[in-house]
């Protein structure tokens, strides 16, 4: 308990943005593997022949 203490405000904030603004990119890189023009339907691009 005493190591939560130790956080102050400005840490917390820094960690929070730094996800505010992190995470909707992870999400687009991650999304812009997908070859079909639907989020729900999940296509493997086959460009490199892999």
């Amino acid at each position: 308990m005493a190591r939560l203490r130790n956080l102050s405000f400005s840490k917390v904030m820094l960690v929070v943005g730094l996800l505010f603004l992190y995470i909707p990119m992870a999400i687009l890189i991650f999304y812009s593997f997908n070859s079909s023009r639907l989020v729900t339907v999940w296509l493997v691009s086959q460009r490199n022949g892999i």
